[in-house]
């Protein structure tokens, strides 16, 4: 009985620090998308990945603003943007849906 109680709390354990890791690897990659970022490279076009109590917001080089959702491992979702438009993140872009791409820095 001791055994299987001590068997039960090891796998609850081990649960628990394996949901923690996700969390934590999770938000330390929403931390790394907050910023400036530059639609498709252009020093003149600037975008924003903000922090907020309610959660990420973007802003758009034209000022247009949408919740954003981290989808986990490298996607995210503006939610307000054409039905949910879809983003996948590679190293230092996010290439859009639509065709666009964000890059963290201006193209030269």
């Amino acid at each position: 009985m001791k055994a299987t109680r001590l068997l039960v709390l090891l796998v609850v354990g081990l649960f628990l620090s394996a949901c923690i890791v996700a969390e934590d690897q999770a938000g330390r990659q929403r931390h790394r998308l907050e910023g400036t970022w530059y639609a498709g490279g252009s020093p003149d076009k600037l975008c924003l990945i903000l922090s907020t109590p309610q959660g990420l917001e973007v802003r758009n080089e034209s000022g247009g603003r949408s919740v954003l959702v981290y989808d986990p491992p490298n996607s995210v979702r503006a939610v307000d943007w054409e039905g949910g438009l879809r983003g996948e993140i590679h190293n230092d872009r996010i290439l859009w849906a639509n065709g666009t791409w964000w890059g963290r820095g201006p193209s030269r």
